[in-house]
């Protein structure tokens, strides 16, 4: 029961950091849009956080799931601590599932978190 309990934490641990990214990071009246729903093969769960902001040059989006103090590490930490996408990409891995970015600049981000049904 413990163990449901924590991943149910966690999941929501990392949709409200996304939804916060969102918010922090773009300019005032950006949408934020926060949708479920299964793959198209029906085997994974799909959560996707979708803003219409600033975006990130496509070649930046790795370094974003370093951590701010790694070597891998590319660009400073700007505007936060550079914990928040580290963290969900491990929620995800921890559920068995992946997370996946979208963006460019001025194109806004989507931000996916890609989970097995069965998790």
């Amino acid at each position: 029961m413990w163990r449901k309990l924590l991943d149910i934490c966690s999941l929501h641990r990392a949709i409200t950091n996304l939804i916060q990214n969102s918010i922090v990071h773009n300019p005032e009246g950006s949408h934020i849009l926060l949708q479920t729903m299964l793959s198209p093969d029906q085997l994974h769960a799909r959560l996707i956080v979708t803003d219409n902001g600033k975006g990130v040059a496509k070649q930046l989006l790795p370094d974003l799931l370093e951590l701010p103090y790694s070597s891998k590490r590319v660009a400073p930490v700007q505007n936060g601590h550079g914990l928040g996408l580290p963290m969900v990409a491990r929620i995800a891995t921890a559920h068995r599932g992946r997370l996946l970015l979208a963006s460019d600049i001025g194109k806004g981000m989507t931000v996916e978190i890609l989970l097995p049904r069965s998790s």
